[in-house]
């Protein structure tokens, strides 16, 4: 079983993923949800977050540059 930390981290990184290939905006954002979810928990577990804010923001309004995962 995987700590709660890489836990949270893999599904942050596979929500992020699931918002770029999302259809729709609703759908694109769902995923979003979840993604910062996930990284808030990291967060409060004083992990590591594997994104700096700025690639993060990128990344949730779908801008070119830096790659999430």
């Amino acid at each position: 079983m995987e700590a709660d930390a890489r836990y949270y981290w893999r599904r942050a990184v596979e929500e992020l993923g699931a918002a770029r290939r999302s259809l729709t905006a609703q759908a694109r954002e769902r995923h979003h949800h979840f993604a910062r979810l996930y990284l808030e928990r990291l967060g409060h577990m004083g992990a590591p977050i594997p994104f700096s804010q700025a690639d993060l923001e990128t990344e949730m309004l779908g801008l070119p540059g830096r790659a999430a995962a």
